[in-house]
């Protein structure tokens, strides 16, 4: 498992909706600077946040999580 990636893949997917990080805070109901630290690495989202960025973007938490 290679959380690593996970920052990478959260900037890309919301690049590619046009969302800021503003956008995606009020979509799963967090704070900005929330995305911010998930982005940059400094924090990881909680099983409920990931469930919910993962269903913002249409996506299987899984994929989010692991390469």
């Amino acid at each position: 498992m290679k959380i690593k990636r996970m920052p990478e893949k959260i900037v890309a997917l919301r690049k590619k909706k046009n969302w800021s990080q503003q956008d995606l805070a009020d979509k799963i109901h967090v704070h900005v600077q929330t995305i911010g630290r998930w982005e940059r690495g400094k924090a990881l989202p909680s099983l409920e946040e990931l469930a919910d960025l993962a269903a913002s973007f249409g996506l299987p938490a899984d994929y989010l999580v692991f390469d």
